[in-house]
């Protein structure tokens, strides 16, 4: 079997084999470009590890800075095992503290189903209504790199806890408008640090 101009039974100038139809490479000619390391490679899309940290049990607050602006879109994975009831996960982009942060929550509590719409000076990202019961929280912010327009932020969470808003979900804009999102502090808005080995992530996804 002979090859292209450009190398690959792959291409414009190769003619299929006579026993297959139109288009169709035969087996022969695919095992011949898999051992010859020439099969295209196919598009895929994945998330990167940019950074994260290990709470020692002594700290509530992280904050990812200098967020590359190379992703399609930014995804924080929170793992947390609360000390208090009353620790409650929060997000700030950019240091912002003015009222730009609009979202709707979606959640259940005790069989019931809540919901509600509020605009506040940060992300609220996920409720804990119990010590020492493990959370899983993730917030998802596309079209971070825009300085002209809103980024839509997506949150999630679920508890171990079986009643009072076990897990839930949210969406919302950052309405700042004004510049890319380069730095997003992770924390509790009244001081409660977070059992020691909870996780925070911050993950990059893009088209490789």
């Amino acid at each position: 079997m002979s090859y292209g101009s450009n190398g690959s039974v792959i291409g414009p100038d190769n003619v299929p084999t006579a026993s297959v139809a139109s288009g169709v490479w035969s087996l022969g000619e695919v095992a011949e470009a898999l051992r010859d390391d020439i099969w295209p490679a196919p598009k895929s899309s994945q998330y990167e590890y940019i950074g994260g940290v290990t709470f020692d049990g002594s700290t509530s607050t992280h904050t990812f800075s200098a967020i590359p602006q190379t992703y399609n879109s930014l995804k924080i994975v929170l793992y947390v095992k609360p000390t208090s009831p009353t620790f409650r996960p929060y997000i700030r982009i950019n240091g912002e503290t003015g009222s730009n942060y609009k979202m709707v929550e979606f959640s259940s509590s005790s069989g019931s189903f809540y919901s509600g719409e509020i605009t506040s000076s940060e992300f609220y990202i996920g409720y804990t209504p119990t010590a020492s019961v493990a959370m899983v929280l993730e917030a998802d912010l596309d079209g971070y790199t825009n300085s002209s327009m809103f980024s839509p932020v997506q949150h999630m969470w679920g508890s171990l806890n079986g009643s009072d808003r076990p897990f839930g979900a949210s969406q919302g804009n950052y309405q700042s408008g004004t510049a890319a999102i380069t730095s997003v502090e992770v924390y509790d808005s009244s001081g409660d640090d977070p059992a020691a080995g909870s996780t925070v992530a911050l993950f990059g996804y893009k088209d490789a």
